[in-house]
Formats: C-alpha cells, sequence, structure tokens
C-alpha cells in the first residue's frame, strides 16, 4: 500500500460513524449515520504526504506516512444536526466509528488487486464509545 502511495495512488479514506441511544435489555437504537472522508497522497515535488480533508478541503503535509497516520488518531468530530433533536435517554448514547479504505477510488487498473489482495484488506473493524458533553 506503501509503495502505491509512493507512486502516485491517492488513498481515499471513509471514517464512518453511527450514534446509537442506549437501551437496557434491548438492542441499542441506531440514530444517526453519517461519513467523513479524508485523502492521503504523496506530492513528490516536496517530498511530503499531504493528508486532505474530503468536505472541506483543507490540508495538512507530513514528511512520513507514519506522521500522517498519526495526525488521524487525534481525529474529532461533531455530532450532526440531529443532535438538536434526540430523543431523552435515561441510559444515554453511544457512538461507533470505523475507517475504510475506499477501493472505488482507486485507478481501474488496481481496483480488480485491491478487491483481491488481502495487503489491501485495511478497514476496521466497528469501535463503540460512550458519548459524553
Amino acid at each position: 500500500v506503501e509503495e502505491a502511495l509512493n507512486n502516485g495512488i491517492e488513498l481515499h479514506l471513509i471514517f464512518q460513524f453511527r450514534l446509537y441511544m442506549v437501551r437496557p435489555f434491548m438492542w441499542d437504537n441506531r440514530l444517526a449515520d453519517w461519513e467523513q472522508g479524508y485523502i492521503l497522497k504523496y506530492h513528490s515535488l516536496y517530498d511530503q504526504y499531504l493528508l486532505i480533508d474530503d468536505s472541506t478541503n483543507e490540508q495538512e503535509s507530513f514528511i512520513s506516512v507514519r506522521e500522517a497516520m498519526e495526525s488521524l488518531s487525534d481525529f474529532k468530530t461533531t455530532l450532526p444536526a440531529i443532535t438538536a433533536t434526540l430523543p431523552k435517554s435515561e441510559s444515554g448514547y453511544r457512538m461507533g466509528m470505523r475507517v475504510r479504505l475506499n477501493k472505488n477510488k482507486f485507478p481501474s487498473p488496481l481496483k480488480l488487486l485491491g478487491e483481491i489482495s488481502p495487503s489491501w484488506d485495511l478497514d476496521s473493524s466497528w469501535k463503540l464509545w460512550p458519548v459524553v458533553d
């Protein structure tokens, strides 16, 4: 993956979010889903990696892939406008998040390789956290 990145292939990362209302003795009630995308690419002229927010086009530059990925570990998001109309919950809310590599954005020759090669299977599993004020 890093070799492809260094050879000009952009990696499109999708952060997927889910908001749940916690219900004791039942499955949590899913209230909202939303996504936020980032593009990671290598800029050979400057020998830097660029991380671009897909919605705002804001970009940061990094010396290494590791630095770029570590910056994503400090990722922050705000809940969508639905939070103003959330139903009351005595048990609180929970947020789920996972990160996926959007293989549909690969150049055509790489799409098949991305689907069949295990080295391109980089999607994370869902992680859940309680929502705090």
